[in-house]
């Protein structure tokens, strides 16, 4: 069981090699290939670089990508293994957070709900972009509402009404969250 008490101290990860000219090309012609939806090249291309160079500064964009590829063919537990790949590796990436929403993501799509609550709140603890937290809020929303988990959901409401980088979304969590202590919250007070 896990305790509720304060965060484990993030492991310090190593800094990523720079990456070859050639790798740098390599992620480039892969990158160019997952536009044109060539799929099985570009993975193919960017398992290549990977081997090359596992520790380099693009290894974290070729997990990505990978992860991107298995999620757009629905293979959501291979997606996750490489997004999982970017936020568990000894070298440190500026993508982590990203790979981590991306990862809960996987997880939702796999009905793997107390999975992804762990990883999101694990996630919360640490020092993000009030964007990223929105995201990581927005695919922890349903999860809580599923839970009958009220005042962390008016919680999540409260910051993406404030935070969330689209306009048409802060709106609409503006909205959610009135109607939200207009039903929930208010029927509950008079009930106890």
């Amino acid at each position: 069981a896990m305790s509720c008490t304060t965060a484990p101290e993030p492991v310090k990860k190593a800094p990523p090699l720079t990456s070859s000219k050639s790798s740098q090309r390599i992620y480039q012609e892969a990158q160019s290939r997952f536009d044109q939806g060539q799929d099985d090249a570009a993975s193919a291309q960017l398992k290549q670089l990977l081997k090359q160079e596992p520790n380099s500064d693009l290894s974290d964009d070729a997990l990505l990508l990978l992860g991107r590829i298995e999620f757009r063919k629905k293979q959501y537990a291979a997606a996750y293994s490489y997004f999982e790949g970017v936020f568990t590796s000894k070298i440190n990436s500026p993508r982590e957070v990203e790979s981590r929403i991306l990862a809960v993501q996987c997880l939702l799509a796999l009905d793997k709900y107390d999975q992804a609550d762990r990883l999101i709140r694990s996630s919360l603890e640490r020092p993000m972009q009030p964007k990223e937290k929105s995201y990581l809020f927005e695919a922890q929303l349903p999860i809580l509402l599923r839970k009958d988990s009220q005042l962390e959901a008016f919680e999540a409401l409260a910051y993406m009404a404030t935070n969330h980088p689209n306009t048409n979304s802060r709106d609409k969590y503006k909205e959610m969250a009135k109607n939200y202590i207009d039903t929930k919250l208010k029927s509950d007070e008079l009930r106890s």
